[in-house]
């Protein structure tokens, strides 16, 4: 009985771990798009 839950829980936190990542990832890919167009919008009036 106790195994089995500490499988589940042990699952549990890396299925959380795997969607917290994505999350990050997917922050971190906006953040740069931002930046990158920012960059890009800064050239364009200089």
């Amino acid at each position: 009985m106790h195994l089995c839950n500490k499988e589940a829980l042990t699952k549990c936190y890396e299925e959380l771990s795997e969607k917290k990542a994505v999350v990050t990832n997917c922050i971190k890919n906006k953040l740069r798009l931002k930046i990158n167009n920012a960059r890009s919008y800064n050239k364009g009036k200089i």
